[in-house]
């Protein structure tokens, strides 16, 4: 199984601002998925859906995970071939069926492709005398018969020995920040939430000072509407990954890695020079971008010298780092290196 391994040890006592749980706290299942919930927050992937920690519990073990940070290529989960069997039904589709019932039924995911998003994913609990075919008609032919809602996102499904008891982690859909995380369990022939794990708010800017506040709505105005892009939506893509960022400064500012292939800041700025070239409102607003960076970086120091206090680090060069990279995020010009 091919998924990244992550000992929740290393990344202890990094965190200053940790997931809260709410729901069954003495629960196993809720315990487990708050360390793996604090793992994600702790580490430096710039979301919390990779890597995957490994369960601290020896009790419990994955059946079913994500496979690799970018799954948009489609067949984005392992399964655990003791647990599940993994069945093609049709070029776009591929069916993991739980081999053997437990709580009163087993426990499907259907991966559908969904083009160059990546696949959508759906879990249903088949009853113990249906087959796998019976219970794939039924979800179609009965929508929101699927125990989370179709995303792009897969869950991870675990196994707990001695009970012999599925279980999984919905974690959302990939494009919302911060995301909550909701452990569902098998009852009553439905999948029901047990708890769930909140990691703060996705409206990271919210949490900032108002002059990062201000540089980041100028940033978006030069970044423009993005009208007429069909159906790949460059410029809504671009807006989903400054979310995560600006999400990430404000709760876990460690994880503001930045795209490797971003262009330089003289890229940019030559970019945003030719772009506001002979138009007014553009130069004045690409005047106000450059005014503006120094008392963003000064302000988020502030914020992180206050709001992370016990970390190990230079909140002035962190600040520095995170201006820097999030003006980077939100262009690409052509040509540009």
């Amino acid at each position: 199984m091919r998924w990244w391994l992550l000992t929740l040890t290393a990344l202890a006592a990094r965190a200053e601002a940790a997931p809260v749980l709410s729901g069954s706290a003495g629960d196993a299942r809720c315990a487990e998925a708050l360390d793996l919930g604090r793992a994600a927050f702790n580490a430096t992937g710039d979301t919390l859906l990779w890597p995957i920690a490994k369960p601290a519990n020896p009790d419990i073990r994955i059946a079913i995970a994500q496979n690799g940070l970018d799954i948009s290529a489609g067949h984005g989960v392992d399964a655990d071939p003791a647990l599940f069997d993994t069945v093609s039904r049709e070029p776009t589709k591929i069916v993991f069926v739980q081999r053997r019932a437990t709580g009163g039924g087993r426990m499907i995911l259907v991966e559908t492709g969904y083009g160059w998003r990546g696949d959508f994913y759906e879990v249903l609990l088949a009853e113990p005398a249906e087959t796998a075919e019976q219970a794939i008609t039924r979800l179609r032919q009965s929508p929101g018969t699927s125990a989370i809602d179709a995303g792009l996102t897969p869950p991870l499904i675990f196994h707990s020995r001695r009970a012999n008891a599925m279980w999984l982690i919905d974690r959302g859909q990939r494009f919302e920040p911060l995301h909550e995380w909701t452990v569902m369990v098998p009852t009553g022939g439905k999948l029901a939430r047990l708890c769930q794990i909140r990691f703060g708010t996705s409206d990271g800017l919210a949490l900032l000072p108002r002059p990062v506040r201000r540089l980041a709505a100028l940033l978006d105005e030069a970044l423009g509407p993005g009208a007429d892009e069909g159906t790949l939506q460059q410029t809504a893509r671009r807006r989903i990954m400054v979310a995560q960022g600006w999400a990430n400064a404000a709760s876990r500012p460690w994880a503001v890695t930045g795209n490797p292939y971003a262009q330089s800041v003289a890229t940019i700025d030559q970019g945003l020079a030719s772009w506001s070239r002979h138009n007014i409102k553009r130069t004045q607003v690409v005047t106000s971008i450059h005014a503006l960076r120094r008392p963003a970086e000064r302000a988020l120091g502030d914020y992180l010298a206050r709001r992370f206090s016990g970390r190990a680090g230079a909140p002035r060069s962190d600040a520095h780092a995170i201006i820097e990279r999030m003006s980077r995020s939100y262009f690409a010009f052509p040509g540009g290196g």
